[in-house]
């Protein structure tokens, strides 16, 4: 076999060979801070957390509509689903996994989640989010 026959068998082989992210599987919410530009907080999904969070899902109002959702100073907070969620508005349609909660210093909190394709969706929303915040918070980690 040559050199390049045999580099394209191998790569096809790792192409077909599934791969299983470790990222977050474990059920973990992770608070990640944006200035620090690290993971402060891991804390393990609740029954109250996945219940706040599917509550948020279903008071979507809007889609974020300004050119760049991410700020310099904030957290986010992601929430992993123990299965899929359904989520149906106007704008998706889709399964999603986990959301992610955007929440700036200095302006309204948003959504953020991937359909099954890995598209994008950034919400806004009208559940007031310091709920969630404190129950995050009361958590031990």
């Amino acid at each position: 076999m040559t050199r390049k026959t045999l580099i394209f068998v191998l790569l096809f082989l790792f192409a077909t060979i599934p791969v299983y992210a470790q990222s977050n599987e474990d059920g973990y919410v992770e608070v990640y801070d944006l200035q620090l530009d690290k993971i402060t907080k891991t804390i393990p999904v609740s029954e109250e957390i996945l219940t706040k969070a599917e509550r948020y899902l279903t008071n979507i109002d809007e889609l974020y509509k300004k050119f760049k959702p991410m700020p310099q100073k904030g957290k986010l907070i992601r929430i992993p689903f123990n299965s899929s969620i359904h989520i149906k508005n106007k704008w998706v349609t889709s399964s999603i996994q986990e959301v992610i909660f955007i929440i700036p210093e200095n302006d309204s909190s948003l959504l953020l989640v991937f359909d099954e394709e890995k598209t994008p969706f950034f919400f806004t929303f009208t559940e007031n989010i310091d709920e969630l915040l404190a129950e995050i918070d009361d958590t031990a980690e």
